[in-house]
């Protein structure tokens, strides 16, 4: 100790220096505030409402474009087996047709080939052995394409086999030409029958309601048997079904580039099986 120097203050007893009041305070960043959760509590009740508080129950747009997506779908699923059934039955067309025309043109090929057989079959008679190998495989290459060798050696004869083959083709001949027959003869009648339903026709123009009936009896009699009734008004002229009779020019400048119309009908036409017997008399304008 220094001569002259104040002794140094004695710490009272019992006095813990880390309470010393002497010391300096905390400083702020060093103090931790912990939220109050009473205070949390109140501010989010008094506060901005939670997301689903205030929904409005409203159709969700979502399930709304789905349930649109699903009629598309199922809609699309329709089309599509429709399609498919169209699609099978065309190909099940195109295949018997193709088997059709195959079996023909292989018969065609085959008839071409027959004169080649002849020529084997003289060499055999004729004592060229050799040529046995290539009929015989001729024969085996023809045979199951639908080939079949008439060869009636050793079989009791009978002369009525190509006859009666003759014969079948004969009446397939006599039935498709009396079908014909029979259709243009009808359609004869039926053209005999036309001044009368122009009489009928003429007679409703002027009044006569009670030819209508007897006119609308011939028609449902005569229709199903193959009549189709040409009244073209206001259709496309058709110079192969109607016969124009007086020509009016277009109106519109631009009806020019639709074509000739039927504006009037003078007298009806008259159609059997697809066979013109009268063309309609028009007014058309174009």
């Amino acid at each position: 100790m220094t001569e002259g120097a104040p002794p140094p203050a004695e710490e009272p007893e019992g006095v813990d220096p880390s309470t010393d009041v002497s010391s300096s305070p905390p400083s702020v960043s060093d103090t931790k505030v912990t939220p109050d959760s009473d205070v949390s509590g109140s501010d989010s009740g008094n506060g901005d409402p939670l997301p689903g508080d205030d929904e409005v129950e409203v159709g969700d747009p979502v399930l709304d474009v789905m349930a649109v997506l699903e009629g598309e779908r199922d809609g699309y699923l329709v089309d599509l087996q429709r399609v498919t059934a169209d699609f099978a039955n065309f190909r099940k067309q195109v295949e018997k047709r193709s088997t059709a025309v195959s079996a023909r043109a292989r018969g065609d090929l085959v008839e071409k080939i027959l004169p080649v057989l002849d020529a084997c079959d003289l060499a055999v008679e004729h004592g060229a052995e050799d040529v046995i190998p290539i009929r015989t495989s001729l024969v085996q290459v023809l045979e199951p394409a639908g080939l079949e060798v008439l060869d009636p050696l050793g079989e009791s004869f009978d002369p009525t086999r190509h006859v009666t083959a003759e014969f079948a083709n004969f009446r397939k001949q006599v039935e498709k030409r009396s079908t014909a027959v029979s259709a243009r003869a009808r359609g004869d009648l039926v053209e005999k029958i036309l001044p009368v339903l122009d009489a009928c026709d003429l007679a409703v123009e002027h009044g006569a309601k009670d030819v209508i009936p007897i006119r609308t009896s011939l028609v449902q009699v005569l229709e199903p048997a193959g009549l189709e009734v040409l009244d073209p008004l206001g259709e496309p002229f058709d110079p192969t079904r109607h016969e124009a009779v007086l020509h009016e020019p277009a109106d519109d400048p631009d009806d020019v580039d639709v074509g000739q119309m039927v504006v009037g009908v003078l007298r009806r036409g008259y159609v059997w099986d697809g066979r013109v017997l009268r063309p309609a008399m028009v007014r058309v304008r174009g």
